[in-house]
């Protein structure tokens, strides 16, 4: 130790002198030369506020963007849950709350007689969004390709 040195000492927890130890040797350093390098640091003028990331601004248009993209999901959403209430089943219901008492038989023929119609609405709300029509034939569209070549 060079003469112009003074000792100074602490007492820590051993907990904290067990995370500093693990530090120090992490660096390749003494416990020693942790410790000053670490008061050194410490004593630097820095300051000491911390800057946002973002400001108040675009936090309120990145806010306002997601509140679109929710707006836009719950409309999909709810598409989606009117078109999946016009198949089989909204047919049925809706059939049997227009003809209270009617049989399984009467069901099966309505069904049988109004799928053409009912999937003539079907093709039409598909088209063009998941379905493409040549002439007579149907083809799905492929989302990557923007359709059928």
């Amino acid at each position: 130790m060079s003469s112009d040195s003074q000792m100074a000492a602490t007492y820590v927890p051993n907990q904290q002198y067990t995370r500093w130890k693990s530090r120090a040797e992490s660096l390749d350093m003494s416990v020693s030369e942790f410790i000053k390098s670490m008061v050194e640091a410490g004593n630097k003028k820095f300051k000491a506020t911390v800057e946002p990331d973002e400001t108040t601004s675009e936090l309120r248009e990145q806010r306002n963007h997601y509140q679109q993209e929710l707006k836009k999901a719950q409309e999909r959403v709810s598409k989606l849950e009117v078109r999946l209430d016009q198949g089989e089943r909204a047919e049925i219901r809706r059939f049997i709350e227009s003809n209270p008492g009617v049989t399984f038989e009467e069901i099966t023929t309505h069904l049988i007689e109004t799928i053409p119609e009912r999937t003539n609405e079907l093709i039409e709300t598909l088209e063009g969004d998941s379905i493409s029509v040549e002439g007579d034939a149907y083809y799905p569209v492929s989302e990557a390709e923007g359709g059928r070549d």
